[in-house]
């Protein structure tokens, strides 16, 4: 019991640490590419290789970063390769996106700032299958690592180099580079060649060389055959840019 109660603790700590209000990255990164594995059957020791390309379409829910009137929207493209066993998966891949962040909340400011960033991502965890039609994703943990520029990159770099006078330099971060690390778990549904599944995350993101943190909230649900895979996917970010929605494509190469 005393080791349940440590490895909680641990990760609250590891979860809430510096969790922020910023203009921060325009994109947590926090599953930029879904690993969704063929809807093969897992009752085989086999493992199944399979690489894929897709590209999603993000679009906040509501005013970005609790800013009124501001939004933000990407664009995102990405290839990876899943290695799937009965009992276990790991999946890397690379990505590269853009988007416009329009900022109204800054004094006398009300225009689009473009971006644009690239990273590597990568997730490993077990599986196990509860019937011949569904298998549970016990635990996994998804890491990724990320480079963010552009004018909204610019525009975070000088509102923070303002002299601190007032609230927009303590809530404006100049990072370039970050990465996200998440705790993972999912269930799929296998039936007539066909894969109904969902996955959610828990994690944060962090700037370096500088430590400033913010928890990271994902789920994805998605359908998907021998070839194509669509997604609905949902992220959010404690204190941060808040609700966003994805839909997004898959095409299973192999």
């Amino acid at each position: 019991m005393k080791r349940v109660s440590k490895l909680i603790l641990f990760l609250m700590a590891f979860l809430f640490t510096s969790c922020s209000v910023a203009y921060n990255f325009a994109n947590f990164n926090a599953e930029p590419i879904p690993f969704v594995s063929p809807p093969s059957t897992k009752s085989n020791d086999s493992t199944i290789i399979s690489t894929s390309v897709g590209g999603k379409y993000t679009h906040s829910l509501h005013d970005a970063n609790a800013h009124m009137g501001e939004t933000n929207k990407s664009g995102m493209a990405f290839i990876y390769q899943t290695h799937t066993n009965k009992n276990f998966y790991f999946s890397y891949g690379c990505y590269g996106y853009s988007g416009e962040y329009l900022v109204k909340y800054y004094p006398e400011t009300s225009k689009l700032e473009p971006y644009y960033g690239f990273g590597l991502s990568g997730e490993a965890g077990f599986n196990l299958p509860l019937s011949n039609i569904f298998d549970f994703h016990v635990l996994g943990i998804r890491g990724s690592v990320f480079y963010e520029d552009g004018q909204y990159a610019n525009f975070r770099k000088f509102v923070s180099s303002i002299p601190e006078n007032g609230y927009y330099h303590y809530n404006a971060y100049s990072s370039t580079n970050g990465y996200n690390i998440s705790f993972t778990t999912g269930i799929n549904y296998h039936f007539d060649g066909l894969s109904l599944g969902f996955e959610g995350g828990l994690g944060k993101t962090s700037s370096y060389p500088s430590t400033i943190s913010v928890l990271t909230m994902n789920s994805t649900t998605y359908l998907t055959s021998h070839r194509f895979t669509f997604y609905l996917q949902y992220d959010d970010s404690c204190l941060a840019l808040g609700e966003e929605y994805s839909l997004g494509f898959i095409y299973r190469l192999n």
